[in-house]
């Protein structure tokens, strides 16, 4: 009999179409290989819900968001010695906290849109920051899901949000890096625009960047990839600029994993199908 796998999915929250167009195509990519096990996992039942996981099994997460993304789920799963893909609990824990990002970011030399977060302002006095448009942003979360263009900051709850300054660009550059220490692959990048806040799809007819903008972005995406102690796969998405200043936004430690996202394009891009892609990132699922 082959061994079961758990494709645990996020039932709740603002990205659970998501989790559930991750869910499916990964179900069939394994069906021939392993044993799948669907669970849906809801925001006051998941620990609970868990319970019935052998420690023979293997995990594959598409849990995004909340606490199928910022090591809850993760800790769990290694407490009880249990495999899961993607990175171990301490690294979701970050890379899910926008505030936590943006310093590592600093730390690696990554350039990275000035913020202001609870009370202090960085990469920029504050009297620079205030200066134009803001982008409002919870602090835990994807880069697209309740943000809002401001103009000025809001003092309430400000330990529950950061403030980002604008950025005057609409081209995003996504780099997933596959594997982990050092056996990781660069998949090729996709190049797309990211309109936010402004209809320019039709503006942008051909997108070209040099091969010096891509290759910065692929060193940036590993950095910060081998630097973390990140495995399965990860995504880092970068906002080129007017000027061809590239800023690091968000690098999401369990990204979408449907044929149609960006990793499973890079990857097939990279000549890897997307069998192999749900077959290597299972090879290197973590066990504490």
């Amino acid at each position: 009999m082959n061994k079961k796998c758990y494709i645990l999915m996020n039932a709740d929250g603002a990205e659970r179409l998501a989790s559930d167009l991750s869910a499916k195509d990964v179900m069939g990519a394994i069906k021939n290989f392993y044993h799948p096990i669907l669970l849906r996992l809801n925001k006051d039942k998941w620990p609970r819900q868990i319970q019935v996981i052998d420690k023979e099994s293997v995990c594959i997460l598409v849990t995004h968001g909340d606490f199928g993304e910022n090591g809850s789920l993760q800790k769990i799963l290694e407490i009880n010695k249990i495999a899961h893909t993607h990175s171990p609990s301490t690294v979701c824990s970050i890379l899910l906290n926008k505030h936590l990002t943006k310093m590592f970011y600093i730390s690696l030399g990554i350039s990275t849109p000035p913020w202001y977060f609870n009370g202090n302002t960085y990469g920029v006095s504050h009297d620079n920051f205030l200066s134009g448009n803001l982008v409002k942003k919870p602090l835990l979360g994807g880069s697209k899901i309740g943000i809002s263009k401001v103009s000025t900051i809001s003092y309430k709850a400000k330990h529950k949000y950061i403030y980002e300054k604008y950025i005057n660009g609409f081209i995003q550059i996504s780099v997933s890096i596959l594997g982990s220490k050092d056996n990781i692959l660069s998949l090729t990048p996709t190049i797309r625009p990211r309109p936010l806040f402004n209809n320019t799809q039709n503006k942008i007819k051909k997108i070209k960047i040099s091969k010096e903008i891509i290759n910065k972005c692929q060193i940036w995406g590993e950095s910060i990839h081998l630097s973390l102690g990140c495995r399965g796969v990860t995504k880092t998405d970068f906002l080129l600029d007017q000027h061809n200043k590239i800023w690091a936004i968000e690098t999401d430690a369990i990204p979408g994993l449907s044929k149609m996202n960006a990793v499973s394009v890079g990857a097939e891009e990279s000549g890897i199908n997307y069998k192999q892609l749900i077959n290597k990132i299972l090879q290197d699922a973590y066990v504490e």
